[in-house]
């Protein structure tokens, strides 16, 4: 409910009075807000955990996590939890992983057909019903093909929600809520971390003031191997002279094999100083909820590096212009400004006696 009362000045005793009873009104408004607010139903509050040893508490396992060696098989057990005042029903399914554009980590949509770990998955119901603050637990089997490639595989397991609501258009839509925990598994054999740069570039922006260009460096950071790794990103811009600056970016927290990410590094107020280096330096770290970090391999920092072209057009271009001026000021100076010719001095004839 939304209250709209005007204010008005009084004065004298009356104004106790009229104190006392906005007071008591604004008591019994704040004490009927904490009852409605108090009695209002939690809806659609629900999780998804590992199975833990207690049966009345979520897991204290952070995720699903697994080292196993081709062809073998793994049983486990998930927890479905709703915490709310109503009745759900929920899809539970396991998916690929992937990372977004944003370095997060998300998993496919339940009508993606999983190809990874997400097939390998086998969960003994796919739909639960849940009453309220109530909780059921799921076996499942994971079961790793005989061809599977070494290394780090990572999916999820999913506990969704499909709600129908209306946009801003009043059209339908179907909202997908989901809830889950990831599965990290680590396939026997051998391990190659690598990461490289890729598609760098950089670009300089000339303006007016040749002491006040700007440089982007682009360039993708992609794990060419098949581990898991997050990495630091160091920035560093050179000119002719030495070191202009350098940018340490976010942290890349971590990158599934296969995947590639874009980034940018930005410098403002750089010289035009005919040539500009741009050196990417990326150092590599075991992911902090890694499963593998025990065996991940060697790891050694990636450089590379990009030059371009900062040539300052704007003084080349006001030193033609002066260049010009001076010429034509030369060709264009009165005649008489210029000292006469001399004449020669005329010849004397010399007579044979």
């Amino acid at each position: 409910m939304t209250f709209d009362r005007g204010l008005r000045v009084v004065s004298g005793r009356r104004a106790g009075g009229h104190v006392a009873r906005l007071l008591v009104v604004a008591l019994v408004l704040l004490t009927v807000g904490a009852t409605s607010a108090a009695a209002a139903p939690v809806v659609d509050s629900w999780s998804l955990t590992p199975t833990g040893t207690n049966p009345n508490e979520p897991g204290s396992r952070p995720a699903f996590a697994y080292t196993l060696a081709p062809g073998a098989s793994v049983r486990d057990s998930l927890t479905v939890w709703n915490y709310g005042d109503v009745q759900l029903t929920l899809h539970v399914y396991a998916a690929d992983a992937f990372n977004t554009t944003a370095d997060g980590f998300d998993l496919a949509a339940a009508d993606q057909q999983p190809t990874d770990v997400g097939a390998w998955i086998r969960i003994e119901q796919n739909y639960v019903t849940l009453p309220a603050h109530s909780k059921v637990s799921l076996a499942f089997v994971v079961h790793v093909p005989a061809n599977a490639t070494p290394g780090d595989h990572a999916g999820g397991i999913v506990a969704a929600s499909l709600t129908g609501a209306s946009d801003q258009q009043g059209k339908h839509v179907v909202l997908d809520r989901r809830v889950g925990s990831r599965v990290y598994l680590r396939v026997s054999g051998p391990v190659h971390p690598a990461l490289v740069v890729e598609h760098l570039s950089t670009t300089y922006h000339s303006s007016a003031n040749p002491l006040g260009g700007s440089v982007d460096v682009t360039y993708t950071v992609r794990n060419a191997g098949n581990v898991r790794l997050g990495t630091q990103q160091l920035v560093v811009l050179r000119d002719v002279f030495g070191k202009v600056g350098n940018r340490a970016l976010p942290e890349l927290a971590e990158l599934l094999p296969g995947a590639a990410i874009t980034t940018k590094a930005h410098f403002d107020g750089v010289s035009a100083t005919i040539r500009l280096s741009g050196t990417v330096t990326l150092t590599p770290f075991v992911p902090r909820e890694a499963p593998s970090a025990r065996s991940t391999g060697s790891l050694s920092p990636t450089t590379a590096t990009a030059h371009t072209w900062a040539i300052p057009w704007s003084l080349l271009i006001a030193l033609l212009l002066l260049s010009g001026l001076i010429a034509l000021f030369r060709r264009r100076r009165p005649a008489e400004s210029e000292p006469p010719d001399e004449e020669p001095a005329p010849r004397q004839k010399v007579g044979v006696a």
